[in-house]
């Protein structure tokens, strides 16, 4: 009887034995299936980043390109502005110097009237002096 308490010992140890030893190995299944599940997440979390770094790419060059179209507009509009106030600079000038010529030109017709005036009085002068001169000759 001996014997059997100790055959069933072991039988018993080497159930329990076999029993960790599947249930180890069902953990191991479970550790290793866990293991696949967080490769695959890693992998779609490094898709995930991926596709967001190319995103990110993708609306700083749009951002930048906004920035530099925004830029370029403020700069047209200084130009722009800048050229009005040339032109209208550049207006009044002209402006002023038609206002001079044309009183520039009224003081010389003034002038030249007067002085026409002074001539047609000294031919007038002249030509009575030349007729009393020459009449008085006959």
């Amino acid at each position: 009887m001996a014997g059997t308490i100790v055959d069933e010992s072991i039988l018993s140890n080497f159930d329990q034995i076999y029993n960790e030893f599947k249930n180890g190995i069902l953990e191991m299944q479970l550790l290793r299936s866990n293991c696949d599940t967080e490769i695959k997440k890693r992998e779609a979390l490094q898709f995930v980043v991926q596709s967001l770094q190319l995103e990110n790419e993708r609306l700083t060059n749009l951002y930048t390109e906004s920035l530099n179209k925004l830029a370029d507009q403020i700069e047209n509009h200084v130009s722009c502005q800048n050229l009005k106030e040339e032109l209208k600079r550049v207006g009044d000038e002209h402006n002023r110097k038609e206002t001079e010529y044309r009183t520039t030109i009224k003081l010389m017709n003034r002038d030249h009237a007067i002085r026409n005036h002074n001539l047609e009085s000294q031919i007038r002068l002249l030509h009575s002096y030349y007729t009393c001169f020459f009449s008085n000759m006959k």
